[in-house]
């Protein structure tokens, strides 16, 4: 299929919003009919980023909107979630391996979505992430 499907959705900052993004999530992916593994990866890393950007960028401020994009292309699925946040230093991200870190009960999102991405990607910002997944 080489038709390019890409789209955008606007939610406010709460809790309340996390089953409508899995609910899109579900549909975009049953859409692509990509298989089991890749449709487990992409699920769990967008729901990862979308907490990030609801609880960390903005604050569970319910004035201010995440925007997640979905876009299919040939060989590869793009997703991207912005926060209205002020970003972070995405170049400086604590060991979620460590013993220091073992215990939290957060920082350990963006380990999980790098580990399933085949590529991530930040704005310069730090309130936008990108994440790549090949199709194979």
């Amino acid at each position: 299929m080489t038709e390019i499907q890409k789209y955008q959705i606007e939610l406010s900052s709460t809790q309340e919003s996390i089953p409508k993004i899995e609910e899109e999530t579900n549909s975009f992916l049953q859409k692509t009919g990509v298989g089991k593994n890749l449709y487990g990866r992409i699920f769990l890393s967008l729901i990862e980023a979308a907490q990030n950007a609801i609880l960390h960028g903005n604050k569970q401020d319910p004035n201010k909107k995440i925007f997640i994009t979905y876009e299919k292309k040939q060989s590869q699925i793009k997703l991207t979630v912005e926060d209205m946040g002020e970003g972070f230093n995405h170049n400086n991200l604590p060991d979620s391996t460590s013993p220091a870190h073992l215990e939290k009960e957060n920082s350990r999102g963006l380990f999980i979505i790098s580990n399933y991405c085949d590529d991530l990607d930040f704005n310069d910002k730090g309130n936008e992430i990108r994440m790549t997944f090949k199709l194979k």
